[in-house]
């Protein structure tokens, strides 16, 4: 198993998404982990050539979630998917919640992902109270809140990367 891992990260190095995929799919089913899955997921979106459909980049991380209930990045991951790919912030939202009560340090990206699907469920101003309340340290608040208003840089790659 070791070794399969070993070429898949050498692949991925070499931004060879294609091949680590098409090695990765063939590792046995029950030699999934959690993180392989997130892989898997990740690399289906890296890949503008994959030859697996987008739907299954949420099975992935689905698949990540029902072995790790605890995998913050298979939580976070799967929430920016619904709530960007399938558009649906009241599906999104409680995985965003979810990864910022198991989230020991750094919640500020789950935190910002419950705030944008406030912004979008209740309004803005809902999205804004609800940040002002986090322990959040204030220049974080500044920058979800700029982000709600939509006053940021829309340049800024959306969260779901590797």
């Amino acid at each position: 198993m070791k070794e399969y891992i070993l070429k898949i990260k050498s692949l991925i190095k070499a931004k060879k998404y294609t091949k680590a995929l098409k090695l990765l799919e063939t590792v046995p089913k029950q030699y999934m982990t959690s993180d392989l899955w997130v892989k898997r997921g990740v690399y289906i979106l890296s890949d503008e050539k994959s030859p697996l459909p987008w739907s299954e980049i949420k099975i992935s991380f689905e698949n990540a979630v029902k072995l790790n209930p605890k995998n913050i990045d298979a939580i976070l991951k799967l929430g920016w998917y619904i709530f960007i790919h399938e558009d649906n912030a009241i599906a999104a939202e409680p995985y965003f919640r979810k990864a910022a009560k198991l989230l020991a340090k750094d919640q500020y990206e789950a935190l910002s992902g419950i705030a944008e699907c406030l912004s979008e469920i209740n309004g803005q101003q809902s999205a804004l109270d609800f940040i002002n309340t986090t322990n959040l340290p204030k220049n974080k608040k500044r920058r979800i809140s700029k982000k709600i208003r939509g006053d940021y840089d829309p340049s800024i790659i959306w969260p779901l990367g590797t």
